[in-house]
């Protein structure tokens, strides 16, 4: 317990410095030292990936950003022998390190940045060590390690980020732009709009695809996460030792940990089994009416209704189902979003087609990519629709609907 408020503590003394250090930047009216203080939230994926190399030639930081990170990092070092040998207080000291190391990174330190990163095993640390030694002119190491990464990847998003940097670090860019599109064998399509949508894109994509006979619905992040929410309850809600510590938790406290599936592969198991059994259907109707409303870190309660869950149910094969549920619980938090924006289904022929859809200048994110990528290896039907209007000189075109099937 000690140990933990210590982690706690530290946490709560480096957002409460930054947070002062960029008020004082802010009032003495310096728009370079701006920082992202709430480090209870980090910083997004995207954003820690785009965070970029070669940044050591920028101006010093001033030394009241440096100094709680500097603190907070020396506290770490000293906790660690208390904190490494108990699972569930090395994962939040390897995520306080990996917000010190991002932090670092913001204010162009690299140096401290490292120093972060080296003592962490939280997932995105080892590839950020990659953009750090980028940081520091050591591009011989950041390639070395970028390989090792490549070959032995911690997961699906790691993979893909070393890949890309080996592109870039082997100065073979477009040659790793047009192997990945060679191995993007899902669907592409376009839909020509006769004028710019009056509503978001991909509601003008459904508007303009959906038919009686084939209904389509936006169900992005939220229908396939609640088919897995509801069929494995049981398992996510186990009263496992250091999963809950009070009545109104929306989920386990453990979820993002390596080992939550394996802690709990016999519950997992039996509720994967009867998408073999056929028995699923009834359980997840059953706790679609019995669970209605309360909080689960899968199921967005409002995002779903009667006709919507019929559907799906009737449309999509339990192969497929359980596919989704097995690529979710390799990480259960990265992987609940970049599923495709829009679903539609053909009941009379029970089938389905998952859609991605992107306007002009959108492109795809590297979760999505993933999720197509696995749903097409597997033989599910996901496509990408590129949505275009004319311009006011292409007014007078024709427009033509690619997808009219």
């Amino acid at each position: 317990m000690d140990a933990w408020l210590a982690l706690r503590d530290c946490r709560e003394a480096l957002d409460a410095a930054l947070q002062s250090a960029s008020a004082n930047a802010a009032s003495s009216a310096d728009p370079g030292a701006n920082l992202s203080t709430n480090l209870s939230t980090n910083l997004s994926t995207n954003q820690s990936a785009d965070l970029s190399a070669g940044t050591s030639a920028n101006p010093s930081p001033r030394p009241d950003f440096v100094t709680p990170i500097e603190t907070a990092l020396a506290t770490l070092d000293a906790l660690a022998p208390r904190t490494h040998a108990n699972p569930w207080l090395r994962q939040r000291h390897d995520k306080l390190r990996h917000a010190a190391g991002l932090a670092a990174e913001r204010v162009r330190e690299p140096a401290l940045a490292w120093r972060a990163y080296l003592d962490s095993s939280h997932p995105e640390s080892r590839y950020r060590r990659v953009r750090v030694l980028e940081q520091l002119d050591r591009r011989d190491d950041a390639l070395a390690l970028a390989r090792r990464i490549a070959e032995a990847p911690i997961n699906e998003e790691e993979a893909q980020r070393a890949a890309r940097t080996l592109g870039r670090l082997s100065r073979a860019p477009v040659r790793a732009r047009r192997a990945a599109m060679a191995a993007a064998n899902f669907a592409q399509a376009e839909l020509v709009l006769a004028h710019a949508p009056a509503v978001r894109v991909e509601e003008a994509a459904r508007l303009a695809l959906a038919t009686p006979e084939a209904p389509v619905f936006y169900v992005e992040n939220t229908l396939i996460n609640a088919l897995f929410g509801l069929l494995c309850w049981p398992a996510l809600f186990a009263p496992l030792p250091g999963a809950f510590f009070h009545p109104f938790q929306r989920g386990p406290a453990d979820l993002n940990a390596a080992d939550f599936a394996a802690r709990r592969a016999a519950q997992f198991d039996a509720c994967l089994a009867e998408l073999d059994s056929g028995a699923y259907r009834e359980s997840i109707l059953q706790r679609y009416v019995d669970k209605a409303g309360i909080q689960s870190p899968f199921v967005a309660w409002g995002a779903l209704n009667d006709t919507l869950l019929a559907l799906a149910l009737d449309c999509f094969p339990a192969a497929h189902v359980r596919k989704w549920c097995e690529r979710l619980l390799r990480e259960p938090l990265a992987n609940r979003s970049g599923w495709p924006d829009l679903v539609r289904f053909w009941p009379a022929e029970r089938r389905y087609e998952l859609i991605e859809v992107k306007g002009p200048g959108d492109r795809l994110q590297d979760n999505q990519r993933r999720w197509l990528a696995y749903c097409a290896a597997h033989g599910m039907p996901v496509s990408v629709l590129q949505v275009r209007w004319p311009l006011p000189a292409e007014a007078r075109a024709e427009p033509a609907n690619a997808l009219a099937s």
